[in-house]
């Protein structure tokens, strides 16, 4: 990892763009390894929803923020991406599959 925008961004006191690069870090972060599992452990099924959403709000609005568009443009790019999450799952989870999931839970013996 490349850690050279982030000094650069510290250096010139850019703190949205800091801020957008920490953040991507931690999402990628958080899809690693041991601590996506450790999260996973820790998220509840009420929880994950919501968890999904920020995400996904932090993952466009720090990549939005890092490329050099405005803060503005930014929080516009995540609400469409959040927007078009929830309604792809709407149509194709609930939709289509009618809320089936493709791999049954596996039940304990």
């Amino acid at each position: 990892m490349n850690i050279t925008p982030f000094i650069q961004a510290f250096q010139s006191h850019q703190w949205v763009l800091l801020g957008a690069l920490v953040t991507g870090a931690l999402v990628a972060l958080s899809k690693q390894g041991w601590v996506s599992a450790w999260l996973a452990s820790k998220i509840t099924p009420a929880i994950t929803p919501y968890y999904a959403l920020l995400v996904s709000i932090l993952t466009v609005g720090s990549n939005d923020i890092a490329s050099g568009k405005s803060w503005q443009q930014a929080v516009q790019d995540a609400i469409s991406a959040v927007m078009v999450a929830i309604v792809g799952h709407e149509l194709v989870i609930e939709g289509l599959r009618k809320g089936k999931e493709i791999i049954p839970e596996k039940k304990p013996k």
